[in-house]
């Protein structure tokens, strides 16, 4: 039996959304699950983080906190959708300094407190590595969710941000003059939450995704 390692992450994925895909409002593998709630879809998105694998060295806890909110939130801003909120399941060694868990909820706080929501709750458990998982939920008008289908020939593609930052990011690692603003532009990635919400009413965007 092939295991992970052998077909990769995307093929895994697609085997796995096979099994769950029956009969939503919106099919899964856009940037956010839905949810039917009236004239509204609820919208939900869900990113872990492994901060052995995931996090550079030297990123203090309350980047990390950040970057567990922001990109959950970047995913509901590519859905057009208004965040309503976020929970967070933190998974930490028996021997994490009290100091690195309040650091880690000051970041995820002050990211929270930006884009007008709040951490309603979440889930701790003792692991042998730290890892942590976000998700985030908002509310899009039913005709105005921007999915990753739909775009077509002859439409304008617009970015937002500035391209190739992370990979500056990640190749300015090893430079200890450029490490600190490095780490800052890989861990405090600031979703665009007022772009997507203006592409959504602006009905003239035919699909959106978060790259």
């Amino acid at each position: 039996m092939p295991a992970l390692k052998d077909v990769g992450e995307r093929e895994a994925v697609r085997q796995v959304l096979r099994i769950l895909d029956r009969g939503l409002p919106v099919g899964l593998g856009h940037d956010v699950g839905v949810v039917d709630w009236g004239e509204d879809y609820l919208v939900a998105t869900t990113d872990a983080v492994n901060v052995r694998t995931h996090v550079p060295a030297g990123a203090t806890p309350m980047q990390i906190g950040w970057y567990l909110v922001a990109v959950n939130l970047s995913d509901i801003a590519a859905s057009g959708a208004v965040p309503l909120g976020f929970v967070a399941a933190l998974a930490l060694p028996r021997d994490t300094d009290l100091e690195v868990l309040r650091g880690i909820a000051r970041g995820m706080d002050d990211c929270t407190r930006q884009f007008g929501i709040a951490v309603v709750g979440g889930d701790t458990k003792e692991s042998d590595a730290m890892t942590l998982a976000g998700t985030a939920f908002g509310r899009v008008p039913k005709k105005r969710i921007l999915l990753r289908v739909g775009a077509r020939p002859g439409d304008v593609v617009v970015v937002t941000g500035d391209l190739g930052r992370g990979g500056w990011a990640s190749r300015s690692l090893a430079d200890p003059r450029q490490r600190a603003e490095a780490l800052e532009a890989l861990l405090r990635p600031y979703p665009r939450v007022e772009e997507g919400i203006f592409f959504s009413e602006s009905g003239a965007v035919t699909s959106c995704m978060d790259i």
